[in-house]
């Protein structure tokens, strides 16, 4: 596979991550799918549109990482806040032991650490 740019292999690799970021962004606390886009950009330096990050919320949701519930915003305005579910955070907490095990030990091999 040809890479365009480095920018683009690094986005290629968060965009992988972006489960398990959304996850972490969860566990904090409850977001709607907005403001998880914009948290993931902060946290990444990278923008994933809606149209990425939608289709992986409906799929956590599916496989019971996450739930959904309706917040009412003023007098008629309404979002959808996600958070995490029981199996959410049973999920997350795996996802860190192999991070500690397997993906902080490759990021060290690769930057000479």
């Amino acid at each position: 596979m040809y890479w365009v740019s480095v920018l683009e292999l690094a986005r290629y690799t968060v965009r992988g991550l972006i489960g398990s970021v959304i996850l972490h962004l969860l566990y904090r606390n409850p977001m709607h799918g907005y403001e998880i886009v914009n948290r993931i950009k902060e946290l990444t330096g990278h923008s994933f549109g809606p149209g990425t990050i939608y289709p992986i919320l409906y799929r956590m949701e599916e496989h019971g990482l996450i739930k959904s519930s309706w917040k009412k915003i003023g007098k008629r305005r309404m979002i959808k806040l996600y958070s995490l579910t029981e199996k959410g955070v049973e999920t997350l907490n795996e996802l860190k032991v192999l991070w500690r095990e397997k993906l902080v030990k490759l990021i060290h091999s690769i930057i000479g650490h």
